[in-house]
């Protein structure tokens, strides 16, 4: 009877391990396994440190769907320019708004208005806001029940950080590792072929 069970715990594990080489997928290494990475921010440079090689080291522009390669020093370190960015790397951008609450940035206009009027309007509530509310961008012109239009300028809103965005992807080996801004690992997928668009479906999934 024990050798009959035996037998048969035997054969699960052989059938077990063939499905594993089957699949192709081995089992993730511990984090341990890959680099380790500092990031220091200085003004508008990201320096990026780390604790041994990798294959490749991008920084994920999510929110312009930009993976850029970094140049990795023979020291290991890196370093990105953010001069151009609205939004940290990682994050993505959403076309939300929300409205200029200052009533002197609203600009009446008549219903029937010619276009050359209308124009005329919308640029001098653009120009005022642009004078005192410089932050604030994107005009916005309604008509209301009444048959008026009104003009004002609206402020563009980006997605909030999290401490899981993927802000750095690396390839190692076998692996798309995945960093957030602080140099943590937040995701770990098996390569595959390893070739960038891989590593890009990886960075801009959601």
């Amino acid at each position: 009877m024990k050798k009959i069970a035996a037998l048969i715990l035997a054969a699960v594990i052989l059938c077990s391990f063939a499905t594993a080489l089957a699949d192709g997928t081995p089992g993730v290494p511990h984090v341990d396994n890959f680099a380790a990475m500092k990031t220091q921010t200085k003004g508008e440079i990201i320096y990026v440190t780390l604790s041994k090689p990798v294959d490749k080291l991008y920084a994920n522009w999510l929110g312009d769907l930009q993976l850029v390669e970094l140049a990795v020093t023979d020291d290991l370190r890196a370093s990105v320019i953010t001069t151009g960015h609205t939004y940290q790397l990682g994050v993505d951008w959403t076309d939300g708004y929300v409205r200029q609450p200052n009533p002197f940035s609203f600009r009446w206009i008549p219903a029937g208005s010619s276009d050359a009027t209308n124009d005329a309007i919308i640029a001098d509530s653009a120009s005022y806001v642009d004078k005192y509310f410089p932050s604030l961008r994107a005009v916005r012109s309604t008509i209301d029940s009444r048959g008026w239009s009104y003009a004002w300028r609206m402020k563009g809103t980006s997605a909030l950080a999290s401490l899981s965005d993927r802000a750095y992807i690396t390839l190692q080996g076998d692996w798309i590792v995945c960093y957030n801004r602080k140099g943590e690992i937040v995701d770990v997928v098996y390569a595959n072929t390893g070739d960038v668009q891989n590593m890009r479906d990886v960075a801009f999934s959601k």
